[in-house]
């Protein structure tokens, strides 16, 4: 045991702070680095820990606490947590002090969270493989049960068979439940975190979130026409939509009901529950980023992806300003059923009259959306604002991490197969 003189070895900003310290203190020497820690005044205020000091705009208290007894559970391999006491220092040997920092801690826990992400993604994907082989190997069916573009010139809407419908809803279920319980169980994150209510959200922004779904659902609408007719020039027909009726009213019935509220609840309670509430411990905006990414190429829709993306984005965004899982359920809900009643009244009026209506629809529906918009932003004082805080890392390098992870890459290579699976090539225009 050795005398050590702290006030030769650090600056002054370091003297400022350790005045009212006695300055000799124990040193225990280790191989090439040296820990030294004063025994005494072991005040909290010399602490850092960064579970408890991240704070999650409007979310309750309760939801606080909950967070932060999951961050710091010892058993928890996600949770991103880091304690330091600001009065202990690490020598190195050819370096000597140098400053503890949070990011090898914030790095580890994200590529944890990372790796179970593209295991859950894995297990998304593998439903989706298991329904097309069933589509193509059992029923007959090479294109599933999708309608193409080019399928509403020469055959509009296809009846299926019951048990077809049953089995495509079937599996819209098993997508986004087996990933939930799988997440859950190996996460172990509460409920009361993936699903938080907000009773003080204002009733604006369930109405705010509905108008802006509409306006995206317009201008996506309109957005997939113009990238399908560019597919179409090289040849590569694109999916209109994948809803589909069955002979009888019930199994349409059922269908409906599972496309239009079963299977978005069970989309958001994934992505923007889960998933959301899960990687905001490294930073809002990039688990807003994270979750759009996933939630858009789940589809396997070329076509698609860019409007996917943006209305995950802003469902993503309300979610937090909103504090609340209620707002992103309202969200998804409406834009479901707007994009339904849309593609099955076009769907049936054949190739000409039916995208005449379905532009007058969007059309419609963009100008009643964009003054109820409009008139909320002025006079609702509704904000989009929200806090890219709470991580120690630059959003590049966090994404350089999720990107670099195996899982996620193994995850990347299947999606590319099921989109490539899901295209149809056509003579070209």
């Amino acid at each position: 045991m050795h005398r050590f003189d702290r006030s030769a070895h650090t600056d002054s900003g370091r003297r400022k702070k350790y005045k009212n310290i006695k300055k000799y203190t124990d040193v225990n020497i280790n191989d090439s680095s040296i820990r030294h820690t004063d025994k005494e005044n072991t005040g909290s205020e010399y602490m850092i820990d960064v579970a408890k000091e991240h704070k999650y705009q409007n979310q309750s208290e309760e939801y606080n606490r909950a967070l932060h007894k999951w961050r710091e559970d010892p058993d928890n391999r996600y949770g991103y947590t880091y304690v330091h006491d600001t009065r202990e220092h690490t020598y190195v040997d050819g370096e000597g002090f140098v400053d503890n920092s949070p990011v090898p801690a914030e790095r580890q826990s994200l590529t944890r969270c990372c790796s179970l992400l593209g295991f859950t993604m894995i297990i998304m994907a593998l439903v989706d493989f298991s329904k097309m082989l069933v589509n193509r190997h059992i029923f007959g069916l090479q294109d599933g049960t999708r309608l193409f573009y080019t399928d509403l010139a020469e055959t509009g809407v296809v009846s299926f068979p019951a048990h077809i419908v049953y089995t495509a809803a079937a599996f819209s279920v098993l997508k986004y439940l087996l990933p939930i319980l799988f997440f859950r169980l190996i996460s172990g994150i509460p409920a009361k975190v993936a699903m938080p209510v907000n009773k003080d959200t204002p009733r604006g922004f369930y109405s705010g979130g509905i108008t802006v779904m509409l306006v995206i659902l317009a201008l996506g609408r309109m957005g997939n026409y113009v990238i399908a007719f560019l597919f179409s020039r090289i040849g590569i027909d694109s999916t209109y939509y994948d809803y589909i009726e069955g002979e009888d009213w019930l199994s349409t019935l059922v269908f409906f009901l599972v496309q239009i509220v079963i299977s978005p609840l069970l989309m958001e309670l994934l992505f923007h529950g889960y998933l959301l509430q899960t990687f905001r411990q490294f930073g809002d905006l990039f688990a807003i980023l994270v979750t759009s990414l996933m939630s858009s190429v789940c589809i396997y829709s070329p076509s698609q992806v860019l409007y996917l993306f943006c209305a995950s984005m802003f469902v993503g965004l309300f979610t937090i300003r909103s504090g609340s899982i209620i707002t992103a359920l309202v969200m998804r809900i409406s834009a479901r059923f707007g994009l339904y009643f849309i593609t099955y009244t076009t769907a049936r009026l054949g190739d000409t009259q039916g995208r005449i209506l379905d532009y007058s629809c969007c059309l419609l529906i963009f100008v009643i959306a964009m003054m109820t918009f409009t008139r909320q932003i002025f006079y609702g004082g509704m904000s989009f604002n929200i806090d890219g805080g709470n991580s120690d890392r630059r959003l590049t390098r966090k994404l350089r991490v999720m990107f670099s992870n195996i899982p996620i890459a193994v995850w990347g290579v299947i999606a590319m197969l099921l989109f490539i699976f899901s295209i149809r090539f056509v003579q070209r225009v």
